[in-house]
């Protein structure tokens, strides 16, 4: 990935907030797949648009939140 976001940050941050314990709960949340997540834990996916809706829905974050988080901002 050649931009300067952080998904990770994402992630880490659904983890600590408690929707998630880990990211095979966070597969489950988000609906996708381990894969896609190790993907995006590596640098080699960006998060999708059905990815984030998916958080979106499972979540009180904000769209606006939730693409500030890939990009490493903290709420």
């Amino acid at each position: 990935m050649a931009r300067a976001d952080k998904p990770n940050v994402l992630l880490d941050y659904l983890i600590d907030k408690g929707w998630a314990k880990d990211d095979q709960t966070l597969v489950k949340l988000i609906n996708s797949s381990p894969p896609v997540l190790s993907r995006i834990r590596t640098d080699k996916r960006y998060p999708s648009a059905r990815l984030i809706l998916g958080i979106y829905d499972n979540t009180d974050l904000t769209i606006e939140q939730i693409r500030g988080l890939i990009k490493g901002e903290k709420p």
